[in-house]
């Protein structure tokens, strides 16, 4: 109480458990006898007893839980909890958006819209311009509220994985999150009754963030576009406010000082930064992107994923290389301006990138020399993002007769050809990926060229080619290869190799035609990961890197493991 008296951000809550408040603030009954022997013992003296007396009296004024209001102690004790975690979650909430300027007058204005101590269901939108802070100020709405539901889900980047994955894997992950159970909806409008009837026990805080129940739910939608709230379902809309001069100061200055002001010196630079951003600087950080998590890297590395303001950013940059014609600027992913430009041969040596996700059009017929005059070509995807069915719209009748020798990145999701241009170049080929293609032969003859020359071909993910028979043995050479998959290749009967590139970390042959494999396999060092599905006897030995087999074939009859030191699991059905 004294804390508290000293204006430290302290909460001080009274439990009153089969007591009366009067006795405590009055110090009858035994709290009297207690203070009566205090006198007696003399062990403590008047002036201390005098500040227990004072802070027990001051406890029964504060607002608090008395057990005689609840029908069992358990009652008692989850609603102690409840406003506890409450008190919690506000008190530490400023401390998890440093960084973050949030309105005060923002965050009062969505709270009272929530109508929390409401029994209605209740969807409030959040509309604001890209960047204007949605996000966060639904991220600290719902970090401020939660504990007052039940159950809650945040779920972001709706439009992002709607596109990637569908509508039904977002709708199930949504359920899941609430259920705490994997579920496996088939479709979004017909909802099983017991799946119906869990839900409406609940009550519920949903947050979906980036959009293109029971009784007392809240929904936070955000958006950029207004109209995806109009109509009968949203039932109130917030407009995020843009911040003042001096808010979009402070907050820069957090970003850029670590504190709320500029540093000496660099005043009138920080204000012409805010001013040329417009008093808009919710995303204006001198840090590291990855610091202030703008973007953030995979743990292997592999994927990058970005703010969608540092996107809209580099990809304007790319639309001023030339406004008026696509097929001078270094880098296509719209499916339309990608089309006009493939379609009618209107790229040039300055195009060094192609991204089309092919599900966004419906049939691309292209001519043999569509590619022939971007000679600085790197990066080359095709790219079909549905989950379990690949869709191939982009059609080559009379074939493909060059692919410049600048190529990295070559990945073409069911490559409706039998073989690549005789004249590919694989000189510089990093990753090559062609899962689901009509593919023969990977490499063979002058037909199929010699992947010995790709000295820095790391990745190669050919799964699923059901017209693959043969595969090289020089691809078994190549002194970079960490990555090799051919899943799903039926006709694959063997591979050929004496050697296997010390490089080599996950190979992946489940359901390929493959009944046995070169004893050289048992010479590799580093792999970390590999299947074989149809073998029969198996043994490994001195894979000093090996971390886990996925799972041991149907058909085994006979394991044998020696000196593989870094080996965890083996995954089995007989293990069941």
């Amino acid at each position: 109480m004294e804390c508290k008296k000293q204006g430290e951000d302290i909460h001080v809550i009274p439990a009153f458990y089969k007591i009366d408040p009067s006795q405590v603030r009055k110090q009858s009954g035994s709290y009297h006898a207690a203070f009566a022997k205090h006198e007696k013992d003399r062990k403590v003296s008047e002036e201390k007893m005098q500040k227990w007396k004072n802070a027990l009296y001051e406890a029964t004024n504060l607002s608090g839980f008395h057990s005689n209001a609840y029908r069992t102690e358990s009652d008692m004790i989850e609603e102690i909890a409840r406003v506890v975690l409450q008190k919690l979650n506000h008190k530490n909430y400023p401390n998890d958006f440093r960084g973050h300027f949030i309105s005060d007058e923002n965050c009062s204005n969505i709270e009272s819209l929530l109508k929390i101590e409401s029994e209605e269901v209740r969807v409030i939108g959040i509309w604001g311009i890209g960047g204007i802070g949605k996000t966060t100020l639904a991220a600290a709405i719902f970090h401020k509220v939660s504990s007052h539901y039940e159950d809650t889900c945040f779920s972001e980047n709706m439009a992002e994985e709607t596109k990637r994955h569908g509508l039904n894997y977002v709708y199930n992950k949504l359920l899941s999150k609430l259920l705490k159970k994997d579920l496996h909806i088939d479709t979004p409008k017909v909802i099983p009754y017991i799946v119906k009837r869990r839900l409406m026990n609940k009550k519920v805080l949903v947050v979906t963030d980036d959009v293109n129940t029971s009784e007392g739910s809240r929904v936070i939608v955000t958006t950029r576009d207004k109209h995806v709230l109009m109509g009968e379902v949203v039932d109130k809309i917030h407009q995020v406010k843009k911040m003042n001069f001096q808010n979009s100061l402070e907050l820069f200055s957090i970003n850029a000082f670590g504190k709320t002001y500029p540093k000496k010196g660099y005043e009138e630079l920080s204000k012409r930064a805010v001013e040329y951003a417009g008093n808009f600087s919710a995303d204006i950080g001198t840090r590291s992107l990855l610091d202030k998590a703008l973007i953030s890297i995979t743990s292997d590395g592999d994927h990058v994923d970005m703010h969608d303001l540092i996107q809209q950013m580099g990809r304007e940059v790319v639309r001023q290389e030339s406004i008026e014609n696509p097929g001078q600027r270094s880098r296509l992913w719209n499916p339309e301006e990608v089309y006009d430009v493939l379609t009618n041969n209107r790229g040039n040596g300055a195009v060094e990138g192609i991204c089309l996700d092919m599900t966004q059009i419906t049939y691309m017929n292209l001519s043999s020399n569509a590619f022939r005059k971007m000679s600085n070509l790197r990066l080359l995807a095709f790219k079909s993002y549905q989950d379990f069915e690949i869709i191939n719209s982009v059609y080559l009748p009379k074939g493909l007769e060059c692919l410049h020798k600048s190529l990295r990145y070559f990945e073409w999701d069911g490559y409706p050809l039998e073989s690549l241009p005789s004249t590919f170049c694989s000189e510089k080929l990093v990753e090559f990926s062609m899962p689901y293609s009509n593919v023969k032969k990977l490499w063979h003859g002058v037909q199929y060229p010699k992947l010995s020359h790709a000295p820095n071909l790391k990745f190669i993910h050919m799964g699923e080619c059901e017209s693959l028979s043969f595969v090289d043995p020089s691809i078994f050479s190549l002194p970079k290869l960490s990555y090799l998959d051919l899943r799903g290749c039926k006709p694959l009967m063997s591979l050929s190799s004496n050697t296997w590139p010390q490089s080599l970390r996950e190979l992946f042959l489940e359901d390929s035609g493959l009944n046995e494999v070169p004893p050289s396999i048992l010479h590799i060092r580093n792999v970390k990961a590999f299947s074989f599905p149809r073998l029969e006897f198996i043994t490994v030995g001195e894979c000093k890197m090996l971390q886990h087999i996925s799972a041991l074939p149907p058909f085994i009859q006979s394991f044998d493991v020696w000196n593989c030191h870094s080996l965890q699991t083996v995954l089995s059905k007989f293990n069941d």
